[in-house]
């Protein structure tokens, strides 16, 4: 993977390209999250990592 983001990386480098790195923290249910890392360029935003973890349990 990350040979991946390197290539992306390096690719829009070439071309004088903004990158920007997004981050997202998404609810899934009551008790996963799914935290997500992206790069876009241009008018495509591409998913270079990902995580789901479980959240504490509530009233704990």
């Amino acid at each position: 993977m990350n040979d991946f983001v390197q290539e992306i990386m390096n690719m829009t480098a070439r071309n004088e390209q903004i990158i920007i790195l997004m981050l997202n923290q998404s609810k899934i249910s009551d008790d996963f999250e799914c935290l997500m890392a992206w790069i876009q360029t241009l008018e495509r935003a591409i998913p270079i990592a990902w995580k789901v973890v479980k959240t504490k349990e509530s009233g704990v």
